[in-house]
């Protein structure tokens, strides 16, 4: 399908940038270990909030590589 030859196409952007992955694993470790001590040892609330802290995380991690696959898509793409 023409979603699955997009993320594919992505993948394979990503992979040759290089780099960028580590990079994403370690901001989104780091967010959901200082994200508890932000907020305080509550853990009613600490469970509630939980996914919201590892989704967040996810989304801003994968916000740090997502200049790079912009920038190395715009760069094959064929002029008119």
């Amino acid at each position: 399908s023409a979603l699955a030859a997009l993320i594919l196409r992505d993948m394979r952007l990503a992979v040759r940038q290089g780099g960028g992955a580590p990079v994403g694993v370690l901001f989104f470790l780091i967010v959901v270990t200082l994200m508890p001590f932000a907020i305080g040892p509550d853990l009613a609330l600490l469970q509630r909030i939980g996914p919201a802290i590892l989704w967040l995380g996810a989304l801003l991690a994968g916000l740090l590589a997502l200049d790079r696959l912009i920038a190395a898509g715009a760069s094959r793409r064929p002029r008119r």
